[in-house]
This record gives C-alpha cells, sequence and structure tokens, in this order.
C-alpha cells in the first residue's frame, strides 16, 4: 500500500456498497418482499432453492409499466422518493429507495418479470452478474397482475458469505422475518424447493389476531389481551401475552 488516497471506480464502488446493503438470503427475501407490500401486493408467494443459491418472489401487486422498467435495478432509480423532503415525510414506504434491487443486481443473476394493467404482453428485465440486458418478451408470461422477480446463484461473488450460508439457519431467519409481515394482514407462503416442502403460509385476513391464530396456533392465541394506549398524540394498539414463556 502506497498511502494515496484515489477514488475508487464506479463497479467497485456498486460492489462495495452492495455487500453492505444486502448482506444475507434472509435480508434479500425481506427487501424483495417489502417491494410487493409497496406495490400493494395482497398475497405474495416465496419460493427457496438453497442448491443453486435461488430465490423467488411471486406477487399481486401493482406490477410495473414498461416505462418504469427501463429503469428498474438502476441504483437510486425509485418510485418512492422524489425529493429530500420525502427522505423525511414520504413514510408510507418500505426498502432503501433505490438501493435494494441495484445491490442485488451486483451480487446475483436476476430477472422481472412485471404484469400490469396497461401492458397487453408480459416482458422480462434481465441482469447477468452486474451488466443489464435488453428487456425482452417474457418467456413465461405471468396469467395475471403482478410482479415475479427471481434471483440465482446468489453472492457469487462474494465467497466468504456463501461458505456461511446454512440451509436451515437461513430458511428459519426467512420465516422470522416473514410472521412479521404476515401480520400486516396479508397472504403469504414459503417453499423450499428442495423437497417442496411448504415452511409457513397464512391465509389474508382482517383480524391481527387470526392471523396470529394461523402462524402459532390456537392455545397461544387464546392467551392474548387486546391492549391500547394513547400518550399525547402517540397511540399503541395490538395485543400482548399474559402466559409467560
Amino acid at each position: 500500500m502506497s498511502g494515496k488516497i484515489l477514488p475508487l471506480s464506479e463497479s467497485v464502488r456498486s460492489k462495495l456498497r452492495s455487500g453492505i446493503t444486502i448482506t444475507s438470503v434472509a435480508q434479500c427475501v425481506e427487501e424483495m418482499v417489502l417491494n410487493s407490500i409497496d406495490a400493494n401486493a395482497t398475497c405474495i408467494a416465496i419460493r427457496i432453492d438453497p442448491t443453486i443459491f435461488r430465490i423467488q418472489v411471486v406477487d399481486n401487486g401493482d406490477g410495473v409499466t414498461e416505462e418504469n422498467l427501463k429503469l428498474l435495478g438502476k441504483r437510486h432509480a425509485t418510485s418512492k422518493c422524489h425529493s429530500l423532503e420525502d427522505l423525511n415525510s414520504n413514510l408510507g414506504h418500505y426498502g432503501f429507495r433505490g438501493e435494494a434491487l441495484a445491490s442485488l443486481v451486483e451480487v446475483a443473476a436476476m430477472w422481472t418479470s412485471p404484469h400490469d394493467t396497461g401492458n397487453s404482453a408480459n416482458t422480462d428485465q434481465d441482469f447477468a452478474y452486474g451488466k443489464e440486458k435488453s428487456i425482452s418478451v417474457a418467456k413465461v408470461p405471468r396469467p395475471s397482475i403482478g410482479t415475479t422477480i427471481t434471483v440465482q446463484d446468489f453472492m457469487y461473488n462474494m465467497p466468504v458469505r456463501r461458505k456461511l450460508m446454512k440451509e436451515a439457519i437461513d430458511i428459519e431467519n426467512i420465516r422470522v422475518r416473514l410472521e412479521s409481515f404476515a401480520l400486516i394482514k396479508i397472504s403469504l407462503s414459503l417453499r423450499n424447493d428442495i423437497g417442496q416442502s411448504k415452511v409457513m403460509h397464512t391465509n389474508k385476513s382482517n383480524s391481527t389476531l387470526s392471523t396470529f391464530m394461523q402462524l402459532f396456533g390456537l392455545e397461544k392465541s387464546q392467551g392474548l389481551v387486546e391492549v391500547e394506549h394513547i400518550v399525547d398524540q402517540f397511540t399503541v394498539t395490538g395485543y400482548i401475552s399474559v402466559q409467560p414463556h
């Protein structure tokens, strides 16, 4: 090392930032599911194949127009934030506001197949290990409105992190994160493609208590009591367990 300070190239900067933004399989799934929730999805299906480091998220959200598809996966291109004021006031969205999908592009092969009300034909936007490919007609068209995002060969350029991935631990971490999203009253399913085993499934419900019962069973749900408390401008509502664990 010469000790000389030099600016990093754009490619190096992108890979460094991606390594900070997306650090695990569970976080990869979380960011994609949050994008689906932001797109008003009420039903989200997640499929995992740890043998080929493949993650697929299918939703029934608003989809992506062909015009927006051209910017999908580009860093700092987002529908969630358009001004400095949005960073403070526009709190109705999740995610990294233009960072998550761009980070995934740098650490995996990714393709997305959206379908919105304005598109007569499905289109694909593909990325191969950090490089964008042209938009093409979808090989497997979606029958309904929504988006399918597939990530494959996850962390292909981060061998140390790949060695730390453990199927059982990763699946459990994903399941725990999805449980909290299910309480937003959306339908969620998680399937491990190895053996075609269903890890979790919840049906859409208007009741948080009903969703909790689907996740954790009748006995635990019967031990909950409803709470509501107001202090100044803050209101807390929900359920709390009266059973010790």
